[in-house]
């Protein structure tokens, strides 16, 4: 991939791994779930977006982050206009944090309130994500309910159990709804 260049890129991605004492549904097969899914129903869709949407599933966020700072140091010159992370579980979907702000906002916040999707401002807005928020691509990241997260988050009761379907078919049409936003229609 790195020998690939697109005009403009729409990052939306998770990552792949989980804590040593659980299964890692919650932390973060939930998110891989949603990015997955918002791929598969974006190409299912009979429309084309003006911008590249690309998948991408780190490695090793719990111990360094490698696989996004590998990640950066490959892509950092290609032209990403938004990322997207998926890593706080998959409860019920409460809003987006984001480091947008102005018209920019508005004009998604716009589009995205006929769904009741809403956003809250934030410096950060995943560890995934973070090298490239860090280098002025503006961030987006999915926030779940978090009432229940902690109860199980590093835990040994992170396990598939926890995660509500209904509520993991909501984080993902509201990921897959921001992704198809921000890539905008052809």
């Amino acid at each position: 991939m790195s020998n690939q260049q697109w005009e403009e890129i729409v990052l939306v991605g998770a990552h792949l791994d989980s804590w040593d004492v659980g299964t890692g549904a919650i932390d973060n097969a939930s998110g891989v779930a949603m990015v997955m899914d918002t791929m598969r129903i974006i190409a299912a869709a009979p429309l084309a977006a003006k911008r590249t949407i690309l998948c991408v599933l780190f490695m090793n966020e719990e111990l360094g982050q490698t696989g996004s700072r590998a990640y950066f140091a490959v892509h950092k010159r290609e032209k990403h206009v938004a990322a997207i992370e998926c890593d706080l579980g998959a409860a019920a979907p409460a809003h987006f944090t984001t480091t947008l702000n102005g018209n920019a906002l508005a004009a998604i916040r716009s589009r995205m309130a006929p769904l009741g999707i809403n956003f809250a401002a934030a410096d950060d807005t995943g560890v995934d994500t973070r090298p490239l928020i860090a280098a002025g691509v503006p961030g987006f990241g999915l926030a779940p309910d978090l009432t229940k997260y902690f109860d199980y988050h590093h835990s040994p009761a992170d396990t598939l159990d926890k995660i509500e379907p209904r509520d993991l078919a909501r984080c993902t049409a509201a990921v897959a709804a921001l992704t198809w936003v921000l890539a905008g229609e052809a």
